[in-house]
């Protein structure tokens, strides 16, 4: 034999030698320190030895734990080293085929559905999927919920993960979940201007018109947000426009309420829905006057190029002080 081959001989001898001492020696937590250590310098070689003298062992319980915790340190650590997931994860869902490996969390409540989608682990998800999880653990995985309430199609919509979205849409995830505030999956989409997903969502019968527990659409969600682009494309009827929540808002009082109506926004629905620029809401106020009262200037200043004027019915529905400071600020505009 020749003499690299004696030292590489030795070498991993002396290297199981190590791990079988620690096993024999060391506390479970002890070794599970080992392992995140190890994961975290990527020593690839210690952890192929460990986990092939681990499943020597005959303690079950503590075979089990390693392999939990471990999975989980996998994802923080060492998340894109497939060859040794493969190793962690295969070895232990085929060593205990009936344990409830959804039934693994990390600190914050999460399964691997969850961290996979974080962390754009797509591949590892795929290799769950369609390797080795059964159709029942596939499905309690995808309505599992992290200690926010989070499904992990929700946590694909937080991150971007358009991938992981589609892969879950897939494989049977609920579109219309909600937490417990009443927000799916789609006014979530909605908050962080999320449009690919949306999109996705709606291909798989997200419902368009659910409202929250304030009784507001993800197009109202939309509008608090600032998401003008989503805004652009969701809008389907003139309805939308009109549809008020439970305090009684459209989406057009949020985007003043807020000063994010833009003239390109005005514009849009104005050319798509007919919208009336100097209608009344219910309470026999003009645009122009919410957005005064509100001391919205960008929004006074699209509407205002758009055309709108205030009449003395709208002057008497204004705050005088208000009025005063809408006035300066014409004279400014103008003088600019």
């Amino acid at each position: 034999m020749p003499e690299f081959r004696r030292l590489e001989e030795s070498q991993k001898q002396k290297m199981n030698s190590h791990v079988r001492k620690l096993l024999q020696s060391k506390e479970t937590k002890d070794l599970l320190l080992d392992v995140k250590n190890a994961l975290m310098i990527n020593d690839t070689e210690f952890l192929h030895t460990f986990f092939s003298e681990l499943n020597n062992t005959k303690d079950t319980e503590k075979i089990k734990q390693i392999y939990r915790e471990s999975l989980f340190n996998f994802f923080y650590y060492n998340g894109y080293n497939m060859p040794l997931f493969s190793l962690i994860c295969s070895e232990y869902l085929f060593k205990f085929k009936n344990d409830d490996i959804h039934l693994a969390r990390n600190e914050r409540g999460e399964t691997i559905f969850h961290v996979c989608a974080r962390n754009f682990l797509n591949d590892t998800l795929e290799f769950l999927i369609k390797s080795s999880l059964s159709k029942k653990t596939v499905v309690e995985l995808l309505n599992s919920r992290d200690s926010h309430n989070n499904t992990p199609l929700i946590t694909t919509i937080h991150a971007f993960n358009k991938h992981a979205a589609k892969i879950f849409l897939e494989n049977g995830a609920n579109p219309n979940v909600k937490d417990t505030e009443g927000n799916s999956c789609l006014h979530e989409c909605a908050k962080y201007g999320n449009i690919e997903i949306a999109l996705m969502l709606i291909q798989h019968n997200a419902d368009t018109d659910t409202v929250n527990n304030q009784g507001q659409t993800h197009l109202h969600i939309a509008a608090i947000n600032a998401q003008p682009e989503y805004l652009m494309h969701f809008v389907k009827k003139s309805q939308d426009l009109t549809q008020e929540d439970y305090h009684g808002k459209t989406i057009i009082d949020y985007l003043i309420q807020n000063d994010n109506l833009n003239v390109d926004l005005l514009l849009h629905f104005k050319n798509k829905f007919n919208l009336d620029l100097n209608s009344r809401d219910s309470r026999g106020k003009s645009l122009l006057v919410n957005a005064i009262n509100n001391k919205a200037y960008n929004s006074i200043t699209a509407l205002k190029e758009l055309g709108c004027k205030l009449s003395l019915y709208d002057m008497a529905q204004v705050n005088i002080f208000n009025l005063i400071l809408f006035y300066f600020y014409t004279l400014l505009k103008r003088d600019i």
